[in-house]
C-alpha cells in the first residue's frame, strides 16, 4: 500500500493493485468492459476511470454487496432493509431501583473518551 486509504476509490485502487500484481486483471477488465491497460493506469494513478466503470468495478470486486456513492466517492452497503429480529428476544428481568445497602460508587476514571471506530473509505460506522 503506497498511500493511506481516504475514499472508496482508494479501496478499489488497492483491490485492483493486488490483482495487477498477481496478473489476474485481464479477465476483470473484460468483465467490466474496458481494456487491461486502463486498469494498470488506474492502479498507477495515471488515469481515472469513468463513473460507470467505477460502479461496474465496485460490483465486480465486492460481489454486489456494496456500491460507490459518486458524490462523496465513498463505499456504502447495498443492503437497505431494516434489521429484523430472529426471535422474541430475551425475557425482561426486574431491575433494582436502589443500590445494595453498602454500595459506594467509585469516582469516574480520568482520561480521554473513546472515539467511534470508522472504516477508511466507507460511509458510516462498522455496523
Amino acid at each position: 500500500m503506497t498511500e493511506p486509504i481516504k475514499t472508496g476509490v482508494d479501496v478499489l485502487r488497492e483491490m485492483c493493485r493486488i490483482r495487477v500484481k498477481k496478473i489476474m486483471y485481464a479477465g476483470m477488465a473484460r468483465d467490466i468492459g474496458t481494456d487491461p491497460e486502463s486498469i494498470v493506469a488506474f492502479v498507477e494513478g495515471r488515469r481515472m476511470l469513468s463513473d460507470d466503470l467505477l460502479q461496474k468495478l465496485t460490483r465486480y470486486l465486492l460481489n454486489g454487496s456494496s456500491e460507490l456513492d459518486l458524490d462523496s466517492k465513498m463505499l456504502r452497503s447495498t443492503n437497505r432493509a431494516e434489521p429484523t429480529a430472529i426471535g422474541p428476544g430475551p425475557p425482561q428481568c426486574k431491575r433494582r431501583t436502589e443500590p445494595p445497602p453498602r454500595y459506594t460508587p467509585l469516582p469516574a476514571a480520568p482520561g480521554a473518551k473513546p472515539k467511534p471506530r470508522t472504516r477508511p473509505g466507507w460511509l458510516g460506522e462498522w455496523f
